[in-house]
């Protein structure tokens, strides 16, 4: 076996001087920081009730979750019986989730400069509290995807409820949110695409105004916008959700 003599001292400070001289060459190219090379968003952890498992691939619990700790995209959880959640996105958004719910981060970047984001949060069942009401002037939107349909919103509160046969119903409360339909069948295609020829029939999309909702059934198709009721819609995890917007100013 060959072995490697020591590098000279006066040999070491040539490298070092070759190295530095290198690294500084082109300082334009040095300081230049695109999105993709900042570090990928986290959600932190504020507030925890009950017990919420952290879960592998196959669904099945890895850990449960601990207060203060982040998590990113890939992330997917479950919340047991009489647990809720809330965590602090990286733009300052705050979504919560009630008991029984599963759901997974898919992207939570966001930076600062430029001051952009994606933030896409699925949601397969249960409940979600969404609250970015906080103005934005960055590009980009926080999107939740559910079985059938994909919402987006720049300022809004939303309430987001997966059922057990994936129709979801939606209520907005302040600001504006946009939804649309998946690709019909894609959800279940190997290929993420539609196994039947595409119609203009199989598109929707909806702008869902301040105390209206919207409900989208298991098949994909929904209702049109439709006004709801305060005093009608008022629960135990409402009132809790606007107790925690109350706490942090929002």
């Amino acid at each position: 076996m060959k072995i490697l003599k020591p590098v000279s001292r006066a040999a070491g400070i040539i490298l070092t001087w070759v190295f530095l001289m290198s690294s500084v060459s082109n300082p334009a190219s040095a300081d230049k920081t695109t999105v993709a090379d900042k570090p990928a968003g986290e959600a932190a952890l504020t507030l925890v009730e009950g017990m919420a498992s952290l879960l592998d691939k196959d669904g099945k619990p890895i850990r449960p979750l601990v207060k203060g700790e982040r998590y990113g995209s890939g992330d997917r959880i479950r919340t047991g019986n009489k647990a809720r959640l809330s965590f602090r996105l990286q733009d300052g958004s705050r979504i919560r989730f009630s008991e029984l719910t599963v759901f997974e981060f898919i992207s939570l970047n966001a930076t600062e400069r430029p001051r952009e984001r994606d933030i896409r949060i699925r949601l397969l069942s249960g409940n979600a509290w969404v609250n970015a009401s906080a103005p934005y002037t960055g590009k980009g939107s926080l999107g939740i995807l559910v079985p059938k349909a994909a919402a987006k919103t720049t300022q809004s509160i939303s309430r987001f409820t997966v059922f057990p046969d994936n129709a979801t119903l939606l209520k907005v409360y302040q600001g504006y949110l946009e939804i649309q339909n998946l690709q019909p069948d894609a959800a279940d295609s190997p290929s993420g695409k539609s196994a039947r020829p595409l119609k203009k029939k199989d598109f929707w999309n909806h702008l869902i105004n301040p105390m209206y909702q919207i409900y989208v059934r298991s098949n994909g198709t929904a209702t049109n916008p439709f006004r709801f009721m305060v005093k009608a819609d008022e629960d135990d995890w409402i009132q809790w959700n606007r107790a925690q917007d109350a706490k942090i100013g929002k």
